[in-house]
């Protein structure tokens, strides 16, 4: 079993997600790379290994019971426990305007940034209870801030889904 830090983080073949797998790989953890896509995420982590860190690719797919089961199987396997969960794994919505927007435009957006982060922290708490120090780490964006997207002077910058309530006003 690893005496340094474990940690897991989901969506993390680019962006913030493989940033944030760099720099604790270079605190010396022992990191899993998490993706859905096994092709991009495979590359992120032969790079970073290149780079002489510690990663490790684990396929896993928030959506997907099997996937995250199989996942939390790996690092098990691999490591014994996880003392870090990263739960970064997220999409953007459509940009429809309220009025077209229906049920099946945000289906997956719920899917990957609400249902998945509950599924991905219940299948690791097993890896997560053996560890010292277990910490849990839920990213989000300014599209998960009711402060963003209430705030008219950015609505501007925000899709117009996040300003249902502001423009629901301007309906009646």
């Amino acid at each position: 079993m690893a005496s340094t830090t474990t940690a897991l983080v989901t969506g993390a073949n680019k962006g913030l997600g493989r940033e944030t797998v760099r720099r604790l790989a270079g605190l010396g953890w022992q990191v899993f790379l998490a993706a859905r896509d096994t092709t991009r995420g495979m590359a992120a982590a032969a790079e970073l290994v290149g780079d002489g860190l510690s990663v490790e690719f684990v396929p896993l797919d928030v959506t997907s019971d099997e996937s995250v089961t199989a996942a939390a199987g790996t690092v098990k396997a691999r490591a014994g426990r996880l003392d870090v969960l990263v739960n970064n794994a997220g999409i953007g919505g459509t940009n429809s305007a309220p009025a077209d927007t229906l049920v099946f435009d945000l289906r997956e957006v719920f899917e990957v940034n609400v249902f998945g982060p509950v599924r991905v922290t219940h299948a690791f708490l097993p890896l997560l209870r053996a560890s010292e120090h277990p910490r849990i780490v839920m990213v989000s964006s300014g599209m998960g801030s009711v402060a963003t997207i209430t705030d008219p002077s950015l609505s501007g910058l925000v899709p117009p889904l996040s300003l249902i309530r502001r423009r629901n006003r301007h309906l009646t």
